[in-house]
């Protein structure tokens, strides 16, 4: 009469005593807690990494060349005709505006 609906196993479940019981919870705690921290140290990640990324993808790798034949140009001394040293800071301010 060992019917698969109504056998019971002969095999007992050893059950955790308190102390056992009261280290497994720590543990899980302290597991809890640690998955916490991890993931908000890769959501950090993810946003600096954003924030990387949005920075130096709108770099123009031209700048410093513009920069340099504008000043060489404007900034000229020796040619009598094109004396720009006076609107220096102005014409710099403007530049520095539009990048």
């Amino acid at each position: 009469n060992q019917s698969p609906f109504t056998y019971r196993s002969q095999n007992r479940v050893n059950r955790l005593d308190e102390n056992e019981l009261a280290r497994a919870r720590d543990r899980r705690l302290k597991e809890l807690h640690m998955w916490s921290i991890i993931r908000e140290l890769l959501t950090y990640l993810c946003f600096l990494t954003m924030i990387y990324l949005t920075t130096y993808s709108n770099i123009n790798s031209n700048a410093f060349l513009q920069v340099k034949h504008l000043r060489n140009f404007f900034l000229n001394t020796k040619q009598i005709d094109r004396d720009y040293t006076k609107v220096r800071s102005i014409l710099l301010c403007v530049l520095s505006i539009q990048w």
